[in-house]
């Protein structure tokens, strides 16, 4: 480390400081890099990094580095690198989503974490022009504290309503050109008689097309003008695309935003990673090796933080303490008493054991023979309906992620529905995928019984089955009870919806 930034450090960390943010990003790697413009949190050998340009540092302002610290500090506290794999992830064979995805993370990032920072900096507030924020430039109409998920889908939605409206005006100016054409009447004979006839007059409407078109154009062209050079400076990835599918995953290529006059910093907050095309069990495990390490590392700080009688900012109470919840249902007895008493009597067909009664017969062979399956197939319903809130169904999914933690080779059928089965994937067992998806559908009215039906259809894999919700709801049909292990994970608000099947109310562990 420069040793400016070890001063610093050493400086924030101690009683006469006591930094959170520093405390924070002092427990990762950090070293110096001359091509990073100020600071940034990357991935390397599957840990974070913390990468400092230290000419930038020695020439700062005391101020804009403590800012540019808590600023990076943010992406590590609010899991922004995971949250983007999962992201990339998930669209990762839609191209064109993923190039878009691409090309507003560093915004969407930068915007989630600024909009907070800009209350409880001061520097920030005083130079906010420089920094990316909602309601200003080109970012005005955005709302404030978005998270970055939901600021990528309202920047997606603006460049295609923009791209749309340039198309339109594009066609708009064609149609001119075309009604010029039309009337300045070429023949074959002699052109130049004609164009020399309506010259004056194009020029006069071609003029007035141009005109009109660098009036709407203006704000966004001059914008790219300006930031061009300082966004190439700042940012990502610029190497030769192996394949479209790889570059736009990797956030290479044209996907790589080019700057917008802004003081970006995102820009340069991602991954690396040794393979050219990561698998995705590769992707995924690294994006829940990174969401561990970052809970680590903010628990460690909270720790350290707390002995040295700091105080944690206000604004980041809640977050850190969501941040570290864990799962507060006893799955370890729940699996013992409720999922390991279901009947599992399956038996599948195998290479590795013959059966034995024809052995030796000449007219039956013992290929391919059977065994028992031993893999829990666990049915998980979630209700989704609009009486739900964002922290039960945040306690929902992580409660999900706790049972799934039990055993690696049991499989999850998720359903979720309100008033009808919404959307339906299966995570956990060997070689499937294990992400499990925050962006839950519904919404709307409740009924229990669509999702029961759906496990009874789903008989006799299903060994057991639970439903989290808040009971609301009328109580299901004698006809929707599933015939296996069955229980009713209810909110610390909720209802026991029905006498039928166990109950655990969460209020008892919370």
């Amino acid at each position: 480390m420069d040793a400016s930034l070890t001063d610093l450090f050493c400086y924030l960390i101690s009683g006469r400081a006591n930094d959170f943010y520093a405390r924070v990003l002092s427990s990762m790697k950090i070293e110096p890099d001359p091509k990073v413009p100020m600071m940034g949190v990357r991935v390397r050998n599957r840990h974070y990094i913390l990468l400092y340009n230290p000419k930038w540092v020695a020439t700062a302002e005391h101020e804009d580095v403590i800012a540019t610290i808590q600023h990076e500090a943010y992406h590590v506290i609010f899991q922004h690198i995971p949250r983007q794999l999962t992201m990339k992830l998930k669209n990762q064979h839609d191209i064109k989503t993923l190039k878009q995805i691409n090309t507003v993370l560093p915004f969407a990032t930068d915007l989630a974490v600024n909009s907070l920072l800009i209350d409880s900096n001061d520097y920030v507030k005083t130079h906010r022009s420089e920094w990316v924020l909602p309601q200003q430039g080109i970012f005005t109409g955005l709302p404030m504290r978005d998270s970055m998920e939901q600021y990528v889908q309202a920047l997606i939605k603006r460049a295609e309503e923009d791209a749309k409206r340039a198309q339109e005006d594009e066609n708009k100016l064609m149609k001119k050109f075309q009604r010029i054409l039309d009337n300045v009447g070429f023949n074959d004979k002699d052109s130049s008689k004609g164009m020399g006839a309506n010259e004056d007059k194009k020029e006069e409407q071609e003029g007035e097309g141009k005109s009109g078109g660098k009036g709407e154009g203006e704000g966004e062209g001059e914008g790219e003008g300006e930031g061009e050079g300082e966004g190439e400076g700042s940012g990502g990835g610029t190497g030769e695309e192996e394949g479209a599918e790889e570059a736009a995953f990797a956030g290479e290529g044209d996907g790589a935003p080019t700057g917008m006059g802004y003081q970006l910093l995102a820009n340069h907050a991602g991954w690396e990673d040794d393979a050219a095309n990561p698998s995705d069990e590769s992707v995924a495990s690294l994006a829940d090796e990174l969401e561990h390490e970052g809970k680590t590392i903010v628990k460690d700080a909270v720790k350290a933080h707390t002995q040295a009688r700091g105080t944690i900012p206000a604004g980041l109470k809640e977050v850190i303490k969501e941040l570290l919840r864990e799962p507060q249902i006893p799955w370890s007895r729940i699996f013992r008493n409720i999922v390991a008493s279901a009947q599992r009597t399956r038996r599948r067909r195998t290479l590795g054991r013959p059966l034995r009664r024809h052995i030796g017969v000449d007219e039956l062979t013992p290929f391919p023979g059977k065994k028992k399956d031993y893999t829990y197939h666990i049915g998980f319903c979630i209700d989704t309906s609009g009486s739900m809130g964002s922290k039960e169904l945040e306690m929902a999914l992580n409660e999900l992620r706790g049972m799934c933690k039990l055993d690696k080779e049991m499989i999850v059928t998720v359903i979720e529905a309100d008033a009808a089965v919404e959307r339906e994937y299966q995570i956990g067992g060997t070689g499937r995928n294990n992400e499990i998806k925050h962006d839950v559908t519904g919404r709307g009215g409740t009924s229990f019984d669509p999702a029961l039906l759906r496990v009874q259809e789903l008989m006799p894999r299903v060994d057991a089955a639970f439903y989290f919700t808040d009971g609301y709801a009328p109580e299901p049909q004698k006809e929707s009870r599933v015939p296996c292990t069955f229980a009713w994970l209810i909110t610390p608000c909720g209802k026991s919806p029905t006498q039928w099947g166990q109950v655990i109310n969460t209020t008892h562990y919370t």
